[in-house]
């Protein structure tokens, strides 16, 4: 039940950028030939999320005018092969709540409502918490 992408963009538009995972970090900055703490300064900001009794950091990518920083003028992403989790596996398989996903509106509404991806979404919390980014 993979989502089939329409290159609308709509995903990566919205009020806040994609998170990025601490293996998203090394990743996507492996690949952009740049140390971690470059690409978090340059391409990410940094949030604070209240998870219970827990605060955790976590980044996002940036938004630009056109949406994240890394679409470009052709709706498609230029860090495609090394993009965040998130981007990956939204949006039945990372937070598959309608709230999260509402401004997409190339959704099936329906096969969301059918989604729970909250072990997936545990998952990669816990590296976040377990990992951290370190530098």
């Amino acid at each position: 039940m993979l989502y089939t992408c329409k290159r609308c963009g709509s995903c990566c538009k919205g009020t806040m950028g994609p998170f990025v995972f601490p293996s998203d970090a090394t990743r996507i900055s492996d690949s952009l030939n740049i140390s971690k703490m470059e690409f978090l300064e340059k391409y990410c900001i940094k949030n604070t999320l209240g998870l219970s009794n827990l605060v955790i950091d976590i980044y996002s990518l940036k938004l630009s005018d056109n949406g994240c920083v890394f679409l470009n003028e052709d709706n498609l992403c230029d860090v495609y092969d090394f993009r965040p989790y998130q981007c990956v596996n939204a949006p039945y398989h990372f937070l598959s709540q309608s709230g999260f996903w509402q401004h997409m509106k190339c959704l099936d509404f329906k096969l969301l409502s059918e989604s729970n991806s909250e072990e997936e979404d545990a998952e990669i919390l816990k590296e976040l918490i377990d990992v951290g980014y370190s530098f």
